[in-house]
């Protein structure tokens, strides 16, 4: 029997959490002291591991089996696809950071509306359920006096080229980005380009044709 074609989530969900400390100083980690086990820990909770990691002058970059991780001293990133549960590291997330003496400032989640939303776990299926989840977790944040829940329409040629924003912040002003981020989310490429990120042969003549 012909099973269907497998599918891959393309839309990536993404949790920017940052945080304040009267102590933090310039030179100071602040999250970069969490050790490897505690980031392993974080993202097995969110269904992905970590393939590979970099420590930099100002932050520490991770590459996971389903994108990436970035930890700041005062902020972590995290931006995962596929059918990963982002959402479930956010409570273990805070846990380790009170213990660090950091207070949380902002927490903001978003993505572009899921190509196959039903094939989601939950409570990725319906961006209600993931608001829902997020206040839960921020349950005992009792300082977070601003939220705001979003769905906004994006330019392209998808009906429902929708892009979801929610924002917790101990205020207005926190809730503010600190810079302008830019996300493209491509389909109907053309096949024969796609072909290249298939391993047909062996991994480094798949490698040199993906980067050409």
């Amino acid at each position: 029997m012909a099973l269907p074609p497998p599918v891959f989530e393309g839309s990536e969900k993404r949790l920017e959490v940052t945080f304040a400390n009267a102590a933090l100083s310039a030179n100071a980690l602040g999250l970069r002291l969490l050790p490897r086990s505690s980031i392993d820990e974080l993202m097995t909770l969110a269904r992905c591991e970590v393939l590979s990691h970099t420590r930099g002058t100002a932050f520490d970059a991770y590459v996971l089996s389903e994108s990436s991780l970035f930890v700041f001293p005062h902020k972590l990133v995290l931006k995962t696809c596929g059918n990963t549960k982002l959402l479930a590291a956010l409570p273990r997330l805070l846990a380790h950071a009170d213990a660090l003496g950091l207070t949380p400032r902002c927490v903001r989640f978003t993505r572009f509306a899921y190509l196959f939303p039903a094939l989601q776990p939950d409570p990725h299926r319906a961006f209600e359920d993931e608001a829902s989840t997020i206040d839960a977790a921020l349950i005992n944040v009792q300082h977070f006096a601003h939220r705001s829940v979003s769905v906004a329409p994006c330019s392209g040629d998808r009906d429902d080229a929708l892009y979801h924003v929610y924002v917790a912040a101990a205020n207005e002003a926190a809730a503010v980005p600190e810079g302008a981020t830019l996300e493209v989310c491509m389909s109907g490429l053309d096949p024969a380009y796609c072909a290249n990120n298939f391993m047909h042969d062996s991994f480094d003549g798949c490698a040199k044709k993906t980067t050409e």
